[in-house]
């Protein structure tokens, strides 16, 4: 084995002896709402197989899958396979299959990992290139910050349970008679907020009922809703503003909860559909 390492990006990873590797000069630009800054640092071959490596820059902490999917959609791609996968040293992956909708069997994996207060994802270029790339996967390795640690976080504490935001935002104490929570913000005025978050607690109603009274609430602010998405638990909405900014609003019950969260579009802000994902998926992890 050998090691190939990057000292612009303190990326570290081992790669078979016989392995080729071409680090682009000068450096490949990729630059996207995804892939902000993008640069294709290498491009590893190994037999028949073939892997490119492109890192970016990533402000906030995000899910690996959210991001995938997410690109995927960007890039007129189909995704399957969508998973998270443990590496070294607790490092975390995002797994996906890519294929072109014109040829949907031709399916490539791809790897995504956040260390080094970088996001990085690692593409197969050849159909074959699932064991090169989890090879360079297993002993893949960054300095400087990791998943979760990408932005500043504020403690939120309910019924003895914690959750994260981040530490900017403003959290409240709402109380409903015997029935409690948190309305948090990413403002101190909710109507100059992007980002919303109510948490109630105590609830012994359906998720229908928790669903009418997140559309109340919606109306209320004057958003124009249309349905996106709807299940037992969990509900989505496409939000228009008042000022023709788009929004996502959804809601998940959940034994005694609802989260609900009102953040921006994905096409209208893809890093804040991602931020906003981050943050409703935890708090649901942190409440469970």
């Amino acid at each position: 084995m050998v090691q190939f390492a990057d000292t612009r990006t303190n990326v570290q990873f081992n790669l078979p002896a016989d392995a080729q590797v071409s680090e682009t000069s000068p450096v490949k630009q990729v630059d996207n709402a995804f892939l902000v800054d993008g640069k294709q640092i290498a491009l590893i071959q190994w037999k028949s197989m073939k892997v490119k490596i492109t890192d970016f820059t990533i402000p906030r902490d995000i899910h690996h899958v959210d991001w995938l999917s997410a690109y995927a959609r960007f890039a007129k791609l189909k995704v399957t396979d969508l998973k998270t996968l443990n590496g070294k040293d607790g490092l975390r992956f995002g797994y996906a299959k890519f294929a072109r909708a014109s040829n949907p069997d031709q399916k490539v994996p791809a790897l995504l990992a956040f260390a080094g207060g970088k996001g990085y994802l690692l593409q197969g270029v050849t159909l074959n290139a699932e064991p090169l790339l989890k090879g360079i996967a297993s002993s893949f390795n960054a300095k400087g910050a990791v998943w979760g640690q990408y932005e500043p976080k504020k403690l939120v504490q309910l019924d003895g349970k914690s959750m994260y935001f981040n530490d900017a935002f403003v959290a409240r104490d709402i109380a409903n008679g015997k029935r409690t929570g948190k309305l948090i913000s990413n403002k101190a005025k909710i109507e100059d907020s992007r980002f919303i978050y109510t948490i109630k607690s105590g609830l012994n109603s359906s998720h229908q009922d928790n669903t009418q009274s997140f559309i109340d609430e919606l109306d209320s602010a004057g958003f124009k809703r249309k349905p996106a998405s709807n299940s037992e638990t969990e509900t989505s909405f496409h939000l228009l503003a008042s000022t023709g900014v788009e929004f996502t609003g959804t809601i998940k019950s959940f034994g005694s909860y609802s989260v609900s969260a009102i953040f921006p579009a994905l096409n209208e802000d893809p890093l804040g559909w991602l931020s906003g994902r981050y943050y409703y998926v935890n708090t649901q992890q942190s409440l469970r």
